[in-house]
């Protein structure tokens, strides 16, 4: 599953390369930047909730075990 993900990854940096270059105007890039700035973000916060998950388990994990 991993390497299908990889496969997506690439072409979405396939396509926003291919976005960029069909672009014509700063309002349309301007426009372009806010939506995929937001998706970005998203995407920043998923990883840094599942990383901050993983750490609180971790810690349950210490805390029980020194229990």
């Amino acid at each position: 599953m991993k390497q299908k993900q990889t496969r997506k990854a690439e072409e979405i940096a396939r396509d926003i390369v291919d976005l960029t270059e069909s672009l014509d105007s700063q309002q349309e890039l301007k426009k372009t930047w806010r939506v995929l700035d937001q998706a970005m973000r998203y995407l920043s916060d998923k990883d840094n909730y599942l990383t901050s998950k993983v750490r609180t388990e971790k810690l349950i994990a210490e805390m029980e075990y020194a229990s």
